[in-house]
């Protein structure tokens, strides 16, 4: 005899391998890790991650979603928006950030069913980056002398770019199609 999803679901709470406050609902197409850290909302095409020292989501254009510390107020384009801790430090006290803007990315000359499942032609480089604007916010209790840089391929610290912070918020817009030197998926926010 088969089970429900839903079914299925419960009994994993009754039996204590899901906690009760586990938020997955299958009729909803929500699904929940046990730890709670990962979420998918299928029907939104939307999947988010938060740890303590890492927070991000992948979300359609036009869409906005809270997490911990982690903001993300508009993407132009589809995206995934991550923020990672790099000095070892929770999220929302880090001094060294890395913030990884990830548009959709294809080889020059690649070549995909209309429905981009079957990939027709691999192409070639360069890979070619969507440009996008994107509007977030990050709590944080280290809001003094934090910059935002735009970093190379290599991680070098390309160009600097503007940085609001105030009342426990960094407040940062980016806009790729504007960057100096070309578009990047990866910038740095660091108290210098």
């Amino acid at each position: 005899m088969s089970r429900s999803p839903k079914k299925f679901v419960e009994s994993l709470k009754t039996k204590g391998i899901l906690p009760e406050s586990n938020i997955s609902d299958p009729e909803k197409e929500i699904f929940q890790s046990g730890t709670g850290e990962i979420v998918m909302r299928a029907k939104e095409n939307l999947l988010k991650v938060i740890t303590p020292k890492s927070e991000g989501v992948t979300l359609e254009s036009g869409r906005a979603e809270q997490l911990s510390c982690l903001n993300v107020l508009n993407s132009s384009v589809a995206a995934s928006v991550t923020v990672c801790s790099i000095d070892g430090k929770p999220l929302g006290s880090s001094t060294r950030i890395v913030l990884v803007y990830s548009t959709d990315a294809v080889n020059s000359g690649m070549e995909l069913s209309n429905d981009r499942i079957t990939l027709l032609k691999p192409g070639r480089l360069p890979v070619l980056m969507q440009t996008g604007k994107l509007k977030l916010t990050l709590k944080s209790s280290v809001t003094e002398s934090m910059k935002l840089f735009a970093l190379g391929m290599d991680g070098s610290r390309k160009e600097e770019l503007p940085l609001k912070a105030g009342n426990g918020l960094l407040n940062i817009e980016i806009d790729t199609a504007k960057l100096k030197n070309g578009a990047t998926p990866f910038f740095e926010i660091v108290n210098n």
